[in-house]
């Protein structure tokens, strides 16, 4: 059992390394519990590190074929559960319907999607940097849109169909960088959109689709 006692000094540099930190008291706490310094001394001592785990994890990638004319979201994003809709759309989120449904995207080729499994919940600022950053991160509503074509009804697909979101990071009407997701609702695809900036965190087992890094 160690004889440690910590002087003034060194109590005042703990003191001033947690408000570096911005470690509150309730994170200093749950320092002490356990054995969790004992770990923190085998890193300072270089028996071990720490290893950030990753958030993603690769699942495949997806070919979307050429889009030959304007996408018009509003001509498409139709909410519509009948058997003559080409997809079907149970929902459009209010957030969707003001920054995405009045955008309208130019022709694009042939190009390739990549997707992810989330190993952990995480917001999406982390998830766009751990894509390689918005260039990379960035699909649009087209490329959304045909993987919902390729699963009308909620087949399986490169869409989960499971209830779980599948996430798209698509510039809205203003080219400002925002969230998209789709899910099956068991009637028709639901679909809604929010700020990157959301606190939020996307739960494990989501799918994020972004551009194939070699088309970035």
């Amino acid at each position: 059992m160690s004889d440690l006692m910590l002087d003034v000094d060194q109590a005042g540099e703990l003191k001033s390394a947690f408000r570096r930190g911005d470690w509150t008291n309730a994170e200093i706490k749950k320092l002490s519990e356990g054995n969790v310094l004992t770990h923190v001394r085998q890193v300072v001592l270089g028996n071990a590190k720490i290893v950030q785990i990753k958030s993603l994890e690769f699942i495949g990638t997806i070919i979307i074929p050429a889009i030959t004319k304007k996408f018009v979201a509003k001509d498409n994003f139709i909410v519509d559960t009948s058997r003559k809709t080409k997809v079907k759309i149970s929902y459009l989120g209010d957030d969707f319907r003001k920054n995405f449904l009045g955008k309208t995207e130019k022709a694009i080729p042939e190009t390739t999607l990549r997707y992810h499994k989330l190993r952990k919940s995480s917001a999406d600022k982390p998830i766009i940097a751990e894509l390689g950053g918005e260039k990379k991160a960035e699909t649009t509503l087209a490329e959304m849109f045909a993987l919902m074509e390729m699963q009308p009804n909620g087949e399986k697909g490169a869409l989960p169909t499971n209830g779980y979101a599948n996430i798209f990071y698509i510039h809205d009407v203003n080219g400002v960088l925002g969230t998209v997701r789709c899910d099956w609702g068991g009637v028709g695809w639901s679909v809604d959109a929010c700020s990157v900036g959301t606190p939020r965190e996307r739960y494990y087992g989501r799918r994020v689709f972004s551009r194939n890094s070699s088309e970035s």
